[in-house]
């Protein structure tokens, strides 16, 4: 697997590909860092990402920004935007992991889905039957929805099961290479049930339909509420998004405009502004020891007091206090990211 990128994390991309189980041997990774900011740079960045990819040197592309994601995927490429937090890349490269090893396998010319009805794990009250008929058949409403989304055949097995035939292209299509695999979520939120599913890949309709069975009770057995996929040479758990691709586009502001903005205002690479971002965001926190930022970011303490000297310059930070660490036994500032407020001010511009 070749994949071109502009994350700038190698060690993340390192430990997340051995954490799903692929060694050095079964990945390359040509990074091609954004060093300046704007828009004029990322689309070259697009471009050379493309000219990789039809030089034959890569099979995906990964990118921070949503600009050179829209290039890209406007000229066919698949493409892929990440975050730069270790969780989103590892989720991201299950999903590109599943996508590649099932267009390597020719074998896979059709899919089923298997989908079971898990067992409810608390009673309705009052043994309510109207309540509980009234919630499988909004299960049911929800299936067929998904099945209508994939244009499957839907075949229901009574009392709690539904066969879904369609074909791998099309399950990655609507899936979006299943980062918006919704079937699930949509289910456990919207009623008292969840799903245990099984992606059955084959040759023939028989051979998928065992498949999506072994992967259906596979997820059962596992407690429900997921979904595994299976195909010659090719068992995962499918891994699911909440955050999908298209509620972040609904913000106000893409996440890429912001990082550029605020990294034009302090002159501060865009990846330190990413880390600093989704360390407030993931930590629910805005205020950080100097060592902590240093550590969040993997810079050195020296670094790190460049950079807030850059970001308080600009009201992008700043210095609110000292605490006494175990460390030293000397006090450390406590710094505030102020980045909210500046991008409500980049708003009312």
């Amino acid at each position: 697997m070749r994949i071109a990128t502009d994350l700038d994390r190698r060690d993340f991309f390192d430990l997340a590909f051995k954490e799903i189980g692929m060694s050095e041997n079964d990945f390359s990774l040509e990074i091609l860092p954004i060093l300046a900011y704007n828009e004029g740079l990322l689309i070259k960045n697009a471009a050379a990402m493309e000219k990789l990819y039809r030089m034959g040197k890569v099979s995906y592309c990964i990118t921070l920004f949503y600009k050179v994601r829209d290039i890209l995927d406007s000229k066919g490429i698949p493409v892929y935007i990440l975050q730069p937090s270790f969780d989103d890349i590892r989720n991201g490269l299950q999903r590109l992991v599943l996508t590649h090893e099932s267009m390597l396998d020719r074998g896979n010319r059709l899919a089923v889905i298997a989908i079971h009805i898990d067992a409810l794990k608390e009673s309705i009250p009052n043994n309510n039957d109207y309540r509980l008929s009234m919630e499988k058949l909004q299960v049911s409403r929800e299936i067929h929805r998904f099945a209508h989304f994939l244009d499957a055949a839907c075949i229901e097995q009574p009392p709690s099961g539904y066969f879904l035939f369609t074909t791998p292209a099309l399950i990655e299509n609507a899936t979006n290479h299943y980062h918006h695999f919704s079937l699930l979520s949509n289910v456990a939120e919207t009623t008292a049930f969840t799903l245990s599913i099984g992606i059955g890949y084959g040759e023939t309709a028989a051979e998928a339909k065992y498949n999506a069975l072994q992967g259906m009770e596979h997820s059962s057995a596992s407690g429900g509420n997921r979904a595994y996929i299976i195909g010659k040479e090719l068992f995962s758990r499918v891994p699911m998004s909440k955050n999908g691709q298209a509620s972040q586009e609904k913000k106000e502001h893409p996440i890429d405009e912001q990082f550029l903005y605020l990294s034009k205002k302090s002159g501060v690479s865009v990846r330190i502004i990413a880390d600093l971002y989704h360390a407030c965001r993931d930590t629910g926190r805005q205020r950080f020891t100097a060592s902590e930022l240093a550590d969040l970011t993997s810079v050195t303490p020296r670094t790190i007091n460049r950079i807030l000297a850059k970001l308080i310059d600009h009201h992008l930070a700043q210095d609110v206090g000292r605490r006494f660490t175990d460390k030293t036994g000397r006090p450390s500032r406590i710094i505030e990211i102020q980045f909210e407020s500046k991008k409500h001010d980049k708003n009312k511009k």
